[in-house]
């Protein structure tokens, strides 16, 4: 066997005769080809009497025929791709979001530096101008070379208060990750791990917005079994019945308050599963004196 780029004889004899040329580029490889993936159609056997038209229109058919199978490839391949596509878009949007974030810190660092530059060089001008000014011009002087060091000190406050702002976004972003990562084991209603995720929410309080956020997408994942959503169902409804046992109202409940109905209406199991109606149903009603009267009504009108 030749080795690989070995070159094929009549090639080789080209180059031979033309070595003054600069040799061609490689060929690029050819692409992979789908048809190899599943048998080809059976072919109906030919007869040898068979009229010249008939034989055309044969050619036809299997035309026909392959182009068909590359149709069906195609829809198999593109139903697999959509699978993917709320992931991947929800990771892409992530993704923007984080490099639009580093862009804008980046141009706040550079006009910051910028502005800084400015002041350093307006002081050291105030400053050279002391020394040959009337006392009421050094009087002047001073008082603006005070200012300027106020405006200094206003600035360095904002810069950290950007920092502290950007490293708590940060950290946000991580809590929810986190919480999600845990939801994975969520796979059905199973008290020992609600209990379990329970308690680990309940010592990150200060995130409650997160934790709601990250068990609402778990809710609203697309194809998600209802079994699955039922167990993060009674996930949610322990975090908005917790008590914190300090008498304050509950972080849980007031984060989920603003999405409670559009979830409930739209994504409780009892839309999937008909058997989970009554279960549901006994869920909301549980809800009565977490929510106003109105909200409430709400709710148990939306699953009736």
């Amino acid at each position: 066997g030749k080795g690989e780029g070995a070159p094929e004889p009549g090639e080789h004899s080209h180059h031979h005769h033309h070595h003054h040329h600069a040799p061609p580029p490689p060929p690029p490889p050819p692409p992979p080809r789908p048809m190899a993936q599943q048998p080809q159609p059976p072919q109906p056997p030919q007869s040898h009497g068979l009229h010249q038209h008939h034989q055309h229109q044969h050619h036809h058919q299997h035309q026909h025929q392959h182009q068909h199978q590359h149709q069906h490839q195609h829809h198999h391949h593109h139903q697999h791709h959509q699978q993917h596509q709320h992931q991947h878009q929800h990771n892409v949007h992530q993704h923007q979001q984080q490099q639009q974030q580093q862009q804008q810190q980046q141009q706040q660092q550079l006009a910051q530096q910028q502005q800084q530059q400015q002041q350093q060089l307006a002081q050291q001008l105030l400053i050279s101008q002391l020394a040959n000014a009337t006392p009421a011009q050094q009087q002047l002087l001073a008082q603006q070379l005070l200012q300027l060091q106020q405006q200094q000190q206003q600035q360095q406050q904002q810069q950290q208060m950007q920092q502290q702002q950007a490293a708590s976004t940060e950290w946000n972003h991580q809590v929810e990750g986190w919480f999600s990562n845990l939801l994975a084991e969520l796979q059905g209603p199973s008290k020992p791990i609600i209990e379990k995720l329970h308690g680990q929410a309940m010592q990150q309080q200060a995130h409650a917005r997160e934790i709601i956020y990250a068990v609402e997408q778990k809710i609203r994942k697309p194809g998600i079994q209802p079994q699955e959503s039922l167990g993060t169902w009674y996930l949610l409804d322990s975090l908005i019945k917790s008590s914190n046992g300090l008498g304050i109202s509950n972080v849980f409940l007031q984060a989920a308050g603003g999405s409670i109905e559009n979830l409930v209406a739209s994504y409780l199991p009892h839309h999937l599963d008909k058997n989970l109606v009554s279960r549901c149903q006994q869920l909301i009603a549980t809800w009565e004196q977490l929510f106003p009267n109105q909200v409430f009504a709400r709710l148990m009108g939306s699953i009736q």
